[in-house]
C-alpha cells in the first residue's frame, strides 16, 4: 500500500520532492536506475533504508516526477535494487485461497 502515513526519522514520505531527500540525507549512497529512478541507500545496524525517487521525465512519471515513489527496508546483506519502473510487483495483494 502506498501511503503518506509512514515517514523516515527525518520526515521523508511518499511524494516528497527529491530536494527534500537530498537535504535530509546528504550522506546517502545514490544508485541510478538507468535514469528512471534514483535509490538513496542508508545502511543501519540491521538493515538498509531505501528511498526510491522517480526520475525527471514528466512524460513518463507525470505528477510523480522527481519525488519519492517508494520507501522500504531490506536486510543489511541484501543488494539494494530499485523496484519502481520495473516488472517487479509491489503492493499487490493476491488472495491465494
Amino acid at each position: 500500500m502506498l501511503t503518506q502515513a509512514i515517514a523516515t526519522e527525518e520526515g521523508i514520505q511518499i511524494s516528497d520532492p527529491r530536494s527534500d531527500v537530498e537535504a535530509a540525507y546528504p550522506e546517502a549512497e545514490r544508485i541510478d536506475n538507468a535514469g528512471l529512478t534514483t535509490l538513496f541507500v542508508l545502511p543501519g545496524e540491521t538493515g538498509q533504508l531505501l528511498i526510491e525517487v522517480a526520475g525527471s521525465d514528466v512524460a513518463y512519471w507525470q505528477d510523480d516526477a522527481d519525488s519519492v515513489v517508494y520507501l522500504r527496508v531490506i536486510g543489511i546483506d541484501q543488494e539494494p535494487v530499485g523496484i519502481a519502473a520495473t516488472d517487479d510487483v509491489v503492493g499487490l495483494c493476491t488472495d491465494r485461497n
